[in-house]
C-alpha cells in the first residue's frame, strides 16, 4: 500500500531552532519525529512512501535514504517553490494511485490504528476520511464537526454551505492524517500553491461527495510548537507515553528495568567527568561528553555528539545533536542546538 509524509513546510513556530533543523528531523528522545510515522505507516502495511521536500529537504533525504532500514521503500519529491498541501500532494497524483493510499504529516506522534481507519474509509466508499481524535481543545485547534453517521459537517468554519444533518454535530481535531481515494486529487488545482483543508475538503462537501472522518483512540501529538515539542519528548522518556508500533528506547544501552521514570539512559562512548550527577529520567545520546560538576535532570534528554561543559545544570530540557553548552550554563524548560534557545516553560524547583 502507498502513503505519504508531508515534509516540506517551514517550521516556522519552531524558530530559530528550524533555520537549521527542519521540522521533520525535530527530536523525540533523540529519534526524528519522521521516523515515528514511518513506523508507524510501515505496521500497517504501508511500504511504498512518498515524501515532499522543500526547506532543508536534502537533509531528511540524507538522514532516511532509501528506506530500506525501515523496510519501506522511500521516493522523494524535492519543491522548487513551496506548494502546500494540497499541491505537494497533487504533484504526486500521477504516483499514489490507482487505489487507497494514506497521507500524514510528517511532524506529528500518534499510535493511530491507520489499518481500522482505512477499513472504516472502505466501509463507508468514502472519498475522503480525516482522522480526528476528542479533545477540550477543538475548538482552539479549528474544529472537525461531523454527524451521528461520522459524515464531515464541518471544518474550521470554512464550509460555506455545510449539508444537511440530524441531530447534535460531535467536535474533534484533525490530526493530520487522511485517508483518500485518487479521485479526490481531482479537487486540488495542478501546479500551485494549495492547502487541501481549506480548498479541497470544501469542494468535495459542496458536490456533496461522501467525506467522513474516523476518531481514533490512543496518543496523538501535532509537534509544530517548541511547548508540545519538548513535552512529547518528556512525556516519552519518562514512559507515560508507550506507542504500539514503536519503541524509541528499545535499544537504550541500559534500557530502563520498568516502566517507571527512575532510569537513566546512556549511549555509546559517553564519557562523564568526575562529580558529573543525575536525578532520573535522564537520556544521554551517543559520543557525548559531561563536564565536571554538571547535574542533569530530571527531564533532560542530550543528543548524540554533545558537549556539555562543567557546573552546567540541565532540566525538562532537550539539547539537540551536535550541540555545545558553555560552562555554568542553566536550562530549565529549554529547548537548544547551543547557539539558539528557546523557552518552553517557567522554571521548575
Amino acid at each position: 500500500m502507498k502513503g505519504m509524509l508531508l515534509a516540506a513546510g517551514l517550521g516556522t513556530r519552531l524558530r530559530p531552532l528550524s533555520e537549521k533543523t527542519p521540522k521533520p528531523l525535530m527530536p523525540v528522545v533523540n529519534v526524528p519525529v519522521i521516523e515515528y510515522n514511518l513506523r508507524l505507516m510501515k505496521s500497517h502495511g504501508i511500504d511504498k512512501v512518498f515524501i515532499n521536500l522543500f526547506h532543508l529537504g536534502d537533509d531528511i533525504e540524507d538522514y532516511l535514504g532509501d528506506g530500506s532500514r525501515y523496510e519501506v521503500s522511500i521516493t522523494y519529491s524535492h519543491e522548487g517553490e513551496l506548494l502546500g498541501t494540497g499541491g505537494g500532494i497533487k504533484k504526486l497524483e500521477s504516483l499514489l494511485g490507482p487505489s487507497t493510499f494514506v497521507v500524514m504529516n510528517a511532524d506529528i506522534i500518534s499510535d493511530a490504528d491507520l489499518t481500522a481507519a482505512i477499513r472504516a474509509h472502505r466501509e463507508h466508499r468514502a472519498l475522503a476520511t480525516m482522522v480526528v481524535k476528542e479533545s477540550p481543545q477543538a475548538d482552539e485547534f479549528g474544529a472537525i464537526e461531523y454527524d451521528e453517521h461520522f459524515r464531515l459537517i464541518q471544518l474550521a468554519g470554512k464550509i460555506s454551505s455545510p449539508p444537511v444533518f440530524e441531530g447534535l454535530l460531535q467536535k474533534a481535531v484533525f490530526t493530520g492524517v487522511h485517508v483518500l481515494e485518487p479521485r479526490a486529487l481531482e479537487y486540488i488545482p495542478p501546479d500551485i500553491y494549495s492547502c487541501i483543508n481549506e480548498y479541497a475538503y470544501p469542494k468535495m462537501i459542496a458536490n456533496n461527495e461522501p467525506v467522513y472522518v474516523w476518531r481514533m483512540n490512543g496518543y496523538w501529538c501535532d509537534l509544530g510548537t517548541p511547548e508540545r515539542l519538548l513535552q512529547a519528548n518528556l512525556d516519552v522518556l519518562s514512559r507515560k507515553i508507550i506507542l504500539n508500533h514503536f519503541d524509541p528506547l528499545a535499544d537504550a544501552e541500559f534500557k530502563p528495568k520498568t516502566e517507571e521514570a527512575g532510569m537513566i539512559i546512556l549511549g555509546k562512548n559517553v564519557t562523564l567527568e568526575e562529580t558529573a550527577s543525575f536525578e532520573p529520567p535522564v537520556m544521554i545520546g551517543t559520543n557525548c561528553k559531561i563536564g565536571k560538576g554538571t547535574r542533569l535532570g530530571p527531564g533532560a534528554i542530550v543528543g548524540n555528539g554533545c558537549q556539555v561543559s562543567r557546573d552546567c545544570s540541565i532540566m525538562d530540557s532537550v539539547i539537540l545533536s551536535g550541540s555545545k553548552i558553555k560552562k555554568e550554563t542553566l536550562l530549565n524548560g529549554m529547548i537548544t542546538d547551543g547557539n539558539e534557545y528557546i523557552k518552553v516553560t517557567g522554571p521548575k524547583d
